[in-house]
């Protein structure tokens, strides 16, 4: 199914009319929306939380937690969520499986992921 914007015609300067239309997919339209809702479970999706930096030796595994916090005051832990993306700046220093970091080679990098369209915020990886 498909929504339609349409913008209606204008008049200025001598009597000049434009008018457009624009037929937009409405999945293009409703993700506009600023409403992340969990598909599992219908609630709304607040924060999503990796918790902080961390330090790993290189060769040596951590591993990280996601929680998904809803605006009702409840959390689950989606740390191996198919819908859970993790993504790591440079995997020539660490990589991400599952919440596990690898340390790859000394160095930093960042690490973050994405849970049906929340994102967490950024966090460093130092492999020493």
């Amino acid at each position: 199914m498909k929504k339609t914007l349409t913008l209606v015609p204008f008049r200025f300067v001598g009597r000049l009319a434009l008018a457009a239309s624009l037929v937009l997919p409405a999945a293009v339209v409703a993700a506009c929306g600023d409403d992340n809702v969990d598909s599992s479970n219908g609630k709304a999706i607040s924060d999503l939380d990796i918790g902080g930096d961390i330090t790993v030796d290189k060769g040596q595994t951590k591993q990280l937690s996601a929680t998904v916090k809803y605006a009702d005051g409840t959390s689950s832990v989606v740390t191996t969520s198919s819908d859970l993306v993790w993504n790591i700046g440079d995997t020539d220093v660490a990589t991400v499986k599952d919440g596990l970091v690898t340390g790859v080679e000394i160095g930093t990098t960042n690490v973050k992921a994405t849970y049906q369209g929340k994102e967490s915020a950024t966090h460093v990886i130092i492999v020493k």
